[in-house]
């Protein structure tokens, strides 16, 4: 997938991107006095925080592509073909994706020779001529069949090449000097032949290595020395994305947990850039905006005493889990997205601030707190013990109907049985309207826009009663903010159920895969 800082960039990194530009374009000024050839940047952040999505729209800016939109998005069918002026080149390589290859060069090679950003020097006939010269050169140097890789595809000749030496060693033991003469000769034809073309362009050439952290710590290894000796050519520069402290990890893995890693990686980059840590409530405003499609959340039905709109209350809400669990903002994307789908599934329909307020609770629980998630639907909690089982966890702000929910969430009695108050939508109210000691069934017939609401219980005692009371208004009531018109018109096929089996139930299909462990409170 492609991505654009408009309309893209929920991050605000447009503007590092014109950091790293004026880095690129005067990197020469910036050079350590014993570096040449190559200019390599490594783009440090994080596991999980848009690293991919903001290299791509690096590359698209730079190139100067403008996407086609529909209705605000990008048209993922349409590739724009990047601006005449440009300044830049740029080959995006995704190393995780080829790591399955045995060895590094391989794939680095096919991704560079097949690239768009050559094919006018293959159409026109000057330019032509000096990659035909490329090819040749890899032709003369390797004993290359042409039969082991398609007749247009270079990349085999390039390849044995580079590796000649180590076949002329076995041929020749008696002449390993001139085995490695020849091979360093090989490396600096490569390199010139390679200047050559990036030359023909007319442009400045920056290839982009995204996601070697993920690799193989040996294909990392690899990746990295190839271009820090094959790669060497004036004029070219490189950046890797990618995770400092994983890939330090991996470079342990192989040289021993002893081993300066960080200090072993500095020796590959001539600068170490760090992408800045966005604003969380932004980025959390952004996925609002775009999950509430319907807008269920900037338009429901709010109780809450507060100046603010409902969805700064959700927001609100929303932050105060996030931070309290250091949530990546890969795990806030993932948590977003299944919360995305919950509101089409059924959430949508609620439409009150308290049901997508506490059913993002559940939801955040379930992703990170799993531990605590089943604790509470275990169904041999106390309701009276709401706070024991929250110790912990005070730093996410729950106020009076958040813990009232979660009390009822944890009561053993089955929805027939327990005792539920009617409140109004519309507006806050410590007095319910109605109170009930158990609701034997719910009645509701529509009348237009109006709803019927009969709720009947059948008391106790020598001789059971039927009681009912019955509301008219637009369906704007709930139970204890609990349960709402969608669960009230299913409420013979649930009243059996606990609180916490029915919203089991309610939560069973939204599962997640943790990225890395439950989560500790308080990072």
């Amino acid at each position: 997938m492609e991505y654009y800082f408009e309309p893209d960039d929920k991050l605000d990194r447009e503007r590092y991107a014109k950091f790293l530009e004026t880095l690129l374009l005067r990197c020469d000024d910036y050079r350590r006095e014993d570096s040449d050839g190559a200019y390599v940047i490594a783009l440090d952040s994080p596991w999980g925080t848009g690293k991919t999505r903001f290299v791509k729209m690096l590359r698209n800016y730079l190139e100067g592509r403008e996407p086609k939109l529909i209705n605000g998005k990008v048209d993922q069918s349409i590739i724009p073909s990047p601006s005449e002026d440009r300044m830049f080149d740029v080959i995006y390589y995704n190393a995780w994706d080829t790591d399955f290859c045995e060895n590094a060069l391989e794939p680095l090679l096919s991704t560079i020779i097949n690239s768009d950003v050559f094919a006018d020097i293959r159409k026109d006939a000057k330019k032509k001529e000096i990659w035909d010269c490329f090819v040749r050169f890899a032709k003369g140097a390797l004993d290359y069949s042409i039969e082991m890789m398609p007749a247009t595809t270079p990349l085999g000749y390039v390849i044995k090449m580079i590796f000649a030496g180590y076949k002329k060693t076995k041929e020749k033991p008696e002449a390993p000097f001139a085995a490695y003469e020849e091979q360093k000769k090989t490396y600096r034809k490569f390199a010139d032949h390679f200047e050559k073309v990036i030359s023909a362009t007319g442009k400045r050439l920056l290839i982009i290595v995204d996601e070697l952290d993920r690799c193989r710590p040996t294909y990392a290894i690899q990746t990295l020395e190839l271009v820090k000796h094959l790669f060497n050519v004036p004029g070219l520069k490189f950046i890797f994305a990618l995770d400092i402290e994983q890939l330090s990890h991996s470079v342990q893995t192989v040289y021993g947990q002893n081993m300066d890693a960080q200090g072993y990686l500095c020796r590959f980059f001539d600068y170490f850039a760090k992408i800045p840590a966005p604003d969380r409530r932004a980025f959390i405003y952004s996925l609002i905006k775009h999950v509430d499609k319907r807008k269920e959340i900037f338009d429901s039905k709010s109780t809450y005493q507060t100046s603010n709109k409902p969805y700064e209350v959700f927001m609100d809400y929303a932050y105060s889990m996030i931070r309290y669990a250091s949530l990546s903002f890969r795990d806030i994307t993932t948590l977003f997205e299944t919360f995305e789908i919950m509101l089409d599934s059924f959430l949508g329909r609620y439409r009150s601030i308290d049901a997508f307020i506490f059913y993002f609770y559940l939801l955040f629980l379930k992703f990170k707190f799993p531990s605590l998630y089943n604790i509470l639907i275990s169904e041999n909690v106390d309701p009276s013990d709401v706070d024991k089982y929250l110790e912990g966890h005070k730093q996410i702000f729950i106020d009076s109907t958040l813990r009232g929910q979660l009390e009822i969430f944890m009561m053993n009695d089955r929805l027939e049985q327990a005792g539920f108050s009617v409140y109004p939508l519309d507006y806050r109210s410590e007095i319910p309207l109605d109170s009930y000691g158990g609701i034997n069934s719910i009645t509701i017939k529509e009348n237009g826009e109006k709803h019927h609401f009969k709720f009947q219980r059948i008391t106790g005692g020598g001789v059971k009663k039927k009681q009912a009371r019955i509301f008219e208004c637009d369906g704007n009531i709930c139970l204890n903010y609990m349960f709402y018109y969608e669960d009230m018109r299913k409420w013979s096929k649930i009243k059996k159920l606990t609180p916490a089996q029915y919203f089991r139930r309610q939560l069973e299909m939204f599962d997640f895969v943790l990225p890395a462990g439950e989560a500790k409170a308080g990072r």
